[in-house]
């Protein structure tokens, strides 16, 4: 089964790389860039800054740095969280 991943960006310099990396290794993704929705996102997964992804049927994030290393190993787990 696919995942279903959101990514949360206003479109600064990271969130443009990530997104960069998450096309070039052809994941699909949802992105979100409503301020409103992101901060209530960032609330509630406690995080302080975007970009971040949220693998939304597990309901788990994915911080800049979480992400990039789940890009690295060609998976992002959860569990291992």
């Amino acid at each position: 089964m696919e995942k279903k991943l959101t990514l949360y960006s206003t479109g600064c310099p990271q969130c443009r790389i990530l997104k960069k990396k998450l096309e070039e290794k052809n994941i699909k993704f949802m992105e979100v860039n409503d301020i409103d929705v992101i901060k209530e996102k960032a609330i509630y997964h406690e995080l302080s800054s975007v970009p971040f992804l949220v693998d939304e049927d597990l309901d788990c994030s994915f911080d800049y740095n979480e992400s990039l290393d789940a890009l690295k190993q060609g998976e992002f787990d959860c569990e291992d969280k």
